[in-house]
């Protein structure tokens, strides 16, 4: 609600989590605001909707796409059960920029550096940290822990969303493994969660069943000119990690900073693991890397 909202990319969304068949209330139905199971009414609206959008269509081409979506499955997604909530989006590409802002306006400095294999590589000339007074290593580097620490209990989980230009949809859509999500330019629809695939190319037979499966939830979307792909990897893990090793680093011990070549061992605050979550998750576990930085005394 605050005048940051746009430059920031966050807004309030309409959500509707769709079922088959009823389920346990998430744990977190305390939180949002306007939570409500929806009524027969409402459900039998859905499936109505989503039967209209499918009678007679066996095969569609999505203007400016040359995506065809065959043989389509005449019979829409049985909605049996499902809940209404209202829901903050928060658009990466609009939010990472921004903080980065915020970072610098508080006397951030940001350096890129060549791959790392190690976090002993910090203190490489090309790292420069050899000079500097580091007192603690926050590791957040998501997937990179993989080979940086290395970390065998870090997996991707590839995700593939297509993005299609659809002002008309205002509300966001969930039915496993579909999703609908409306942003201020696009409509994000997903998705895929294929665990240990590495593949970032653009599967057309995931983007097949991707405009299939949401446009079987939301038949408007027929309508809708695709305006790009997209492939990323979720930092996933079998959990996520975020504690304070204290014996965490050696810096300064020459040119590899290896153990048993000088310099000192700094602390290292691991924060990573949170699979599709990121935005989700951030500002709580920021705040418990902080919390972990003042109990060892290193901060007020």
């Amino acid at each position: 609600h605050s005048g940051l909202a746009d430059v920031a990319g966050v807004s309030m969304v309409s959500t509707n989590s769709l079922f088959p068949e009823p389920q346990e209330l998430p744990f977190w139905s305390h939180i949002p605001l306007n939570f409500a199971l929806m009524d027969e009414r409402t459900l039998a609206g859905l499936s109505q909707r989503a039967m209209s959008g499918l009678e007679g269509i066996q095969a569609t081409m999505l203007p400016g796409s040359d995506c065809v979506v065959p043989d389509l499955d005449p019979n829409p997604f049985q909605c049996g059960w499902g809940y209404h909530w209202q829901s903050i989006v928060c658009e990466g590409s609009r939010y990472l920029p921004w903080l980065t802002e915020q970072v610098c306006a508080l006397g951030g400095r940001l350096r890129r550096v060549s791959r790392l294999t190690s976090l002993e590589q910090l203190s490489c000339p090309e790292g420069d940290l050899r000079e500097v007074d580091v007192d603690l290593v926050v590791n957040a580097a998501g997937l990179g822990s993989l080979e940086l620490l290395p970390d065998p209990e870090v997996v991707p989980i590839r995700g593939q969303v297509v993005r299609v230009e659809a002002p008309w949809v205002k509300q966001a859509y969930f039915y496993e493994p579909y999703y609908i999500i409306p942003n201020r330019d696009t409509v994000v629809l997903g998705g895929t969660g294929q665990k240990g695939d590495f593949n970032l190319a653009v599967s057309q037979d995931d983007k097949r069943r991707i405009l299939d499966g949401c446009c079987r939830l939301l038949p408007s979307l027929r309508g809708a000119r695709v305006m790009a792909d997209w492939v990323g990897l979720r930092p996933g893990r079998t959990s996520l990690r975020l504690e304070l090793q204290r014996e965490g680093v050696r810096l300064g011990g020459g040119s590899s900073g290896s153990p048993g070549g000088g310099g000192r061992v700094v602390p290292v605050v691991h924060n990573y693991g949170h699979g599709g979550a990121g935005l989700t998750l951030a500002w709580g576990c920021a705040g418990d890397v902080v919390r972990l930085i003042v109990e060892e005394g290193l901060i007020e």
